[in-house]
């Protein structure tokens, strides 16, 4: 702490500095610089005098920056640019003093971080500029991170401010690189570590407006200890609060070294995003990410999960709550986890309960994950265009789904794992009702009439994705491919479901590949499963299976031995019959060229068809139900199969010249007819 003598010397200094500015402006004005005889001292000091407004007191020096800490809840403005050695974070519990809650005008000048001091990186939970802001604003200013490799046991990192609630981030720049590596042994799954090149955790009406990122973000981190890393382009952790207007350019890798938690497996692990890591609501708040944010091309967001899962996006690592509109990322995206729930998005990679609306991608996804055979029998992985997994939460009164609307992906897309999820816009499309009972005393209420159950499922509608999907399981396993989703399942109590896959449309190809018996593609979902409604949607790309004759690594049940390819669904059926609604595919049109099947070795039996692969079996699995579907009549078929033509059957009707297979389609609001005669979203 600072000595009262000292803190009373520094408040006087304070208190002139205002006067001090204008006497120096008028001492200088008609003085020459004896060095270069050009007025530049004059001109200095004007300059620094005219962007310092009454009530606010400039800052000169390092120290000058210190001393907010002497009174908080000032208004301060910088009056040239500074760089900061073996710096302290000010106004946090490392220095005893309470977070800043005053404002700071940078007035375009910048702060480099040369150095942290040796004592706060190795004993300060805060890392920043600031350790702490409440209330405070800070704008027109550009951070320079050029402090290299910072090791460091703090919890809350960031390039401008630890740790910021209802904080006000207004034009703002961050250059340089933060290249950040943790061992912290005490962290626990409530706190974990939190990075971000503007704030580490940002809560409680924290916005972040015309942002600016071109810089580099790196996070090693290790844990003994069950625990989650959150790293983003511009914050770790972001609860209740907004950003707009941000473009971001860098390369952002995370990794991550934790042992996953017995207790809740899903929230151990590592979320990395462009401009967000974890993003959630907080009571009557809402998290937004929207208003042009950009995630330029020559960004290369990274997450690579020892143990642990990793969840990965342009924008958004994982969402829970969240609105994402008006976002574009071009960035590539590579993720690699060590199983269950590791996602990738070209926007973001898993999503809960979320809105994705006018959102773009032209990223190339590329995830895996790794499996020993040994510790868990759940590794799926989730890959999409837009979004890895889009789904709601589970045993809670408001557990549903998200919302993808109006949006697209042009990226191609591959993933590769013991069990694989990939779809050219969304890997796995899935919804929840508020039951948190076992299926057998689920079918017990409704027999009875005994429960309510409120539900509202994953939706996709009025989207497209253009890129080529592939889909390759390792270890013998279970591939899904989608030209649009890989897999679309929607639990519902509901005995009428309404279309959650809606006027939406993928040309990119399919493809899945494994050395076991089971491998399912289609030009629009790989999976249609109980309870999902495709209604309105068209696929032209081609779709390819190629399998082997070996078991799955473990006991699937329920799973039907074969594999399948179609031109809208790979297959369209669910298991456990007796308490499962039946997936639909209606008013749908397959305008593939070319659906091939391969085995590798072994009989393994697989099922192609224009339409949907297979809908599954009388008495051991539900049949899916197929309306009104068309398939084009030169389709090619490889090998062949002698055709089973109808209008309700898995080949569809034959599609002739003309647009007859898309009549009770919205042309005029929704779709319009494109140049090359397939109809097209406005």
């Amino acid at each position: 702490m600072k000595s009262f003598s000292k803190l009373k010397g520094q408040a006087l200094k304070r208190a002139t500095l205002g006067l001090l500015i204008a006497v120096w402006a008028l001492v200088f004005s008609g003085c020459e610089d004896l060095t270069n005889g050009n007025g530049g001292l004059a001109e200095q000091a004007a300059l620094s005098a005219s962007r310092v407004s009454v009530g606010q007191t400039p800052i000169y020096t390092q120290q000058d920056l210190a001393d907010i800490e002497l009174a908080p809840t000032d208004n301060y403005v910088l009056a040239n640019d500074l760089t900061l050695t073996g710096w302290t974070p000010i106004c946090g519990p490392y220095t005893g003093v309470v977070p800043f809650s005053g404002k700071l005008n940078g007035a375009g000048y910048t702060i480099t971080i040369d150095s942290y001091d040796t004592g706060a990186l190795a004993s300060s939970d805060y890392l920043g500029i600031f350790a702490e802001t409440s209330g405070a604003t800070i704008n027109n200013l550009t951070v320079n991170l050029a402090a290299g490799i910072v090791n460091t046991a703090a919890q809350y990192v960031g390039g401008l401010v630890g740790h910021a609630t209802g904080t006000a981030f207004d034009t703002i720049t961050v250059n340089g690189s933060l290249d950040v590596v943790s061992s912290n042994v005490a962290a626990t799954v409530t706190n974990g570590f939190n990075v971000g090149l503007v704030a580490g955790y940002a809560e409680a009406g924290t916005g972040f407006g015309n942002i600016t990122i071109a810089a580099n973000l790196k996070v090693v981190y290790t844990n003994e200890k069950a625990a989650y890393m959150n790293a983003g382009g511009v914050v770790g952790y972001l609860v209740g609060s907004r950003v707009g207007n941000v473009s971001v350019d860098g390369q952002f890798t995370a990794n991550a070294d934790m042992p996953p938690d017995p207790t809740y497996v899903e929230d151990n692990g590592l979320r990395l995003g462009g401009v967000a890591g974890y993003a959630e609501e907080s009571g009557f708040n809402e998290v937004t990410i929207d208003t042009s944010t950009a995630v330029n091309a020559s960004t290369i967001v990274y997450a690579i999960s020892l143990q642990t899962y990793a969840q990965v996006g342009g924008a958004v690592g994982r969402g829970l709550n969240v609105n994402i509109n008006n976002t574009a990322s071009s960035a590539n995206i590579i993720g690699n986890g060590y199983g269950y729930n590791t996602s990738a998005g070209g926007v973001a990679g898993y999503i809960q309960q979320s809105t994705v609306t006018d959102a773009s991608a032209s990223s190339n996804i590329t995830l895996s994950a790794a499996w020993d055979g040994t510790v868990n029998t759940l590794w799926q992985i989730y890959a999409g265009g837009l979004v890895g997994y889009s789904g709601g939460r589970d045993g809670t009164s408001s557990g549903g789904g998200s919302v993808i609307e109006t949006s697209y992906a042009t990226g191609a897309v591959s993933a590769t794992s013991p069990y694989p999820y990939a779809g050219g816009l969304v890997g796995y499309n899935y919804g929840y009702n508020d039951f948190t009972g076992t299926p057998a005393e689920y079918a017990k209420f409704i027999a009875a009439g005994g429960v309510t159950v409120t539900y509202s499922g994953s939706r996709i509608t009025q989207s497209y994705a253009t890129g080529n999907v592939q889909a390759t399981a390792t270890a013998n396993g279970l591939p899904y491919a989608g030209g649009l989703a890989g897999y679309s399942s929607i639990p519902t109590a509901t005995t009428d479901p309404a279309p959650n896959i809606e006027n939406c449309y993928a040309t990119g190809d399919a493809t899945v590949t494994t050395n076991s018996e089971y491998g399912w593609a289609g030009g629009l979902i790989g999976a249609n499963a109980q309870g999902s409604v495709v209604s309105k949607c068209y696929a032209t790309g081609n779709v390819s299976v190629t399998v082997g004759s070996n078991p799955l690594p473990y006991d699937q049940p329920g799973a039907n031995p074969g594999a399948a390819g179609g031109g809208i669904a790979g297959v369209n059926y669910y298991i456990d019959a007796t308490s499962k609604i039946p997936p639909l595919v209606t008013r749908s049109v397959a305008l593939n060229e070319r659906i091939t099947g391969t085995v590798t070795s072994g009989l393994t039996p697989y099922l192609l068809h224009r339409v949907v692969g297979d809908l599954g079996a009388p008495n051991t699995y539900g049949l899916g139900i197929l309306d009104d579907n068309y398939g084009k009549r030169d389709m090619v078929i490889s090998p062949v199969w002698i055709p089973d033509i109808g209008p309700n059957e898995l080949d569809g009707e034959s599609i002739g010249e003309g647009p007859a297979a898309f009549d009770g389609w919205d042309f005029g609001a929704i779709w319009v007819i494109g140049a090359d005669g397939y109809p097209v979203l406005r």
